[in-house]
């Protein structure tokens, strides 16, 4: 458990492994908005569960990405080709 974990408004965990300790986490630091993607974590309040097509991922995670971006510049690093055709 870092140290600096409380000085974020918002913890995200990428994955099914990461269900039970966002459980616990969000337990213990009710104050602390958590975001879990892949999966479904407890039933908690400051805690948000969310499933996607991996078609879709890519959409959301640029978009939210756009949102939060101070340099409006965007780097996509992809470890497989990218298939544009129609």
């Amino acid at each position: 458990f870092p140290d600096n974990f409380t000085s974020h408004d918002i913890i995200i965990g990428v994955g099914f492994q990461f269900a039970a300790p966002v459980s616990g986490w969000a337990a213990q630091f009710p104050s602390i908005k958590f975001l879990v993607i892949d999966t479904v974590s407890a039933a908690l309040p400051n805690i948000i569960s969310a499933i996607f097509s991996e078609d879709q991922l890519g959409y959301i995670a640029g978009a939210g990405a756009g949102i939060v971006t101070n340099t409006k510049v965007l780097v996509i690093y992809r470890t497989h080709p990218l298939d544009l055709t129609p």
